[in-house]
């Protein structure tokens, strides 16, 4: 997916498999599955990683919070919280520190 940066005037890579993460492996929290994924978007070129953990209802905001800290650790990306729940974001973004945000919610 690409995005249009007003700020620098250009275009940027986001890596969308996170967004499409199976449900199964967002359940029973397989960090080798989401590890592998996180790494491979950022080999692929993206510079942004769209994290959306929606499907899992009540426990979306816990597994974006686990995904955010995964990703931060094993990728140099930034990081856009997806998400229908503006409150969800809001409880998230604390856990980025630096790390650049785009929301896409």
């Amino acid at each position: 997916i690409h995005y249009y940066d007003p700020q620098k005037g250009s275009i940027s890579i986001g890596g969308q498999k996170l967004c499409d993460m199976s449900l199964e492996a967002l359940n029973s929290h397989n960090e080798k599955y989401l590890t592998e994924t996180i790494k491979r978007q950022a080999q692929c070129g993206a510079q942004y990683l769209d994290i959306n953990t929606a499907l899992t209802r009540d426990k979306e905001t816990e597994n974006m919070l686990w995904v955010i800290k995964l990703a931060l650790e094993n990728s140099p990306c930034g990081i856009m919280i997806d998400s229908p729940e503006p409150q969800v974001i809001l409880d998230c973004m604390p856990a980025l520190g630096d790390c650049q945000l785009n929301n896409t919610g």
